[in-house]
């Protein structure tokens, strides 16, 4: 694989517009391609836990005016892949993810459909300890053991478990953040390789089977990746540990840039999930590989 010379990893200035500041702080609100708001900060090193303390509890009220209803998840037990803890930690700290318990997998585990079945086999065994209403935070192309006949999707593993469970309605985690037809407009006509902040962090345990020769034939066919971030979280790691985003950019060696977003897919996949029971298992099919756009 062609290596590209480390100052175009660095992810381009993305352009954007002041919409607001919050009692004289440096806390500004930019807008996005599609129109939405999404929580930024420019705040000085060090001072991160500040930004943080202010989101979770002065923007604490709107959770709920944002999704136009009163979701609780009280009665109910959630379980969740590891890549999306940065994003559902958030949304339990802001108030909205009201659960009894959270459990996750490992990040990473679609790599390891074995260990992937068995981390989410004890989990559900785990959950109903807690409550017989569960959440499964997976998506539909997350697990498949093409070895069965027919191939094992990960709705046939909850269908066997016991307890009132739900699956949130979505191919795999990209897609609870960013359905593919706004990712198609993010991407404007550039192939992209599609990343969260989880996959930031956890990168190492998630391609841990992956060699260079995978990565060669897998990488070089995208233009850049881009993280779909809703948390502030590319801009906290830049000014706190940017050698972790460019040791991934130059392991890929392709850019990696930052796309702000909201969390209000995932609060809405999260609330639907509420009561459907058996009927909230979703659709196991969807779209190709698990980064790929």
């Amino acid at each position: 694989m062609t290596r590209r010379d480390p100052s175009t990893l660095w992810p381009r200035p993305q352009t954007s517009h002041t919409l607001g500041t919050h009692a004289g702080s440096s806390i500004r609100l930019y807008g996005s391609w599609s129109g939405r708001l999404t929580p930024r900060v420019s705040w000085p090193q060090g001072q991160v836990s500040q930004i943080r303390s202010i989101l979770a509890t002065e923007f604490r009220p709107k959770v709920g005016e944002i999704m136009g209803c009163e979701a609780s998840f009280e009665n109910h037990v959630v379980i969740s892949c590891g890549t999306l803890r940065p994003e559902l930690d958030h949304l339990q700290e802001t108030g909205f993810l009201n659960a009894r318990k959270i459990f996750y997998t490992a990040p990473g585990l679609h790599e390891d459909y074995r260990k992937l079945k068995a981390q989410l086999t004890d989990r559900l065994e785990q959950a109903v300890e807690y409550s017989k209403n569960i959440i499964v935070v997976y998506g539909g192309n997350c697990y498949l053991d093409l070895k069965k006949a027919p191939p094992e999707h990960v709705d046939d593993l909850l269908n066997r478990s016991e307890g009132n469970i739900s699956r949130t309605k979505a191919t795999r985690c990209i897609d609870m953040l960013v359905n593919a037809e706004d990712r198609e407009g993010i991407a404007r006509g550039e192939k992209v390789y599609w990343i969260t902040p989880g996959w930031v962090r956890y990168w190492k345990a998630i391609f841990a089977g992956w060699d260079e020769a995978k990565a060669n034939e897998t990488f070089p066919r995208y233009d850049k990746a881009i993280v779909l971030d809703a948390l502030g979280f590319y801009e906290t790691c830049s000014l706190e540990r940017p050698e972790a985003i460019l040791e991934l950019a130059d392991w890929m060696g392709i850019p990696i840039e930052p796309y702000s977003i909201t969390l209000d897919r995932l609060m809405g996949l999260l609330s639907d999930a509420i009561g459907a029971g058996e009927l909230g298992r979703g659709d196991p099919k969807g779209h190709g590989g698990h980064g790929a756009s």
